[in-house]
């Protein structure tokens, strides 16, 4: 029996690729809502594709917190979890100002010009979830520029967990009588753009300074909006 072509692979592993990218991005985006059931046929129908990559995207997204599963029950979209997005926020912030202080210094004109364009759909995204959405592409392109595979495999672990509350937009019920309220998008539309303006001078003290701010303001708020649970 001849074996299949080699180039036949590769089609299989960018669609389940491109599957879990989309159901990450309805994730965060709250298209796909906290506690929804998702159901393979479903999925398979939106999609327009067999269910075996979508099983795939759904394991891949329980590794980060945002599906989860009940033996012969359900497979859901992960309530927001409190003390895990606090937890998350902590690593969030460790890990950009770590690599602004390191990249910033040395950046090609192309990965300048990468992060600038990445800035520009930002500054023009339409809502919370749209913005959360590109700080996700923003600072994963920064933690990519270091070249360190375990710091970027830690910003996918953890990064979305901490965007994805902000993505909601609108307050929430947490508890009986708390509201938890949105993070001020201008505020973060600004400092984006005056960090890319620092990565274009090659400013990695600035960046770093205006990086701890971002993400020093990001903590706080969600602590501030948890009532104040105290974290590691």
């Amino acid at each position: 029996m001849p074996l299949p072509k080699a180039e036949s692979a590769t089609p299989r592993r960018l669609l389940r690729d491109e599957v879990y990218e989309k159901l990450f991005e309805a994730i965060l985006q709250h298209t796909l809502v906290p506690g929804e059931v998702l159901k393979d046929a479903e999925l398979s129908g939106w999609l327009g594709i067999s269910r075996s990559p979508i099983r795939d995207a759904l394991l891949r997204l329980a590794e980060i917190g945002f599906v989860e599963f009940k033996p012969s029950s359900y497979t859901r979209v992960a309530p927001l979890d409190e003390r895990k997005v606090i937890e998350a926020s902590v690593v969030h912030g460790a890990l950009v100002e770590h690599s602004v202080k390191k990249t910033f210094g040395t950046l090609t004109a192309e990965q300048v010009a990468s992060l600038k364009a990445i800035n520009t759909d930002l500054q023009e995204s339409a809502g919370p979830s749209d913005l959360a959405l590109t700080l996700y592409k923003y600072f994963h392109q920064i933690v990519a520029f270091t070249g360190n595979e375990l710091l970027l495999k830690a910003y996918r672990e953890n990064s979305p967990l901490v965007l994805r509350f902000f993505a909601q937009g609108q307050p929430i019920d947490s508890e009986p009588g708390h509201l938890i309220t949105p993070l001020n998008e201008s505020e973060f539309r600004t400092k984006i753009q005056t960090l890319t303006v620092h990565a274009e001078n090659g400013d990695a003290a600035a960046g770093y300074e205006v990086t701890e701010s971002f993400t020093r303001a990001m903590r706080s708020a969600y602590i501030d909006n948890f009532c104040a649970r105290p974290v590691g």
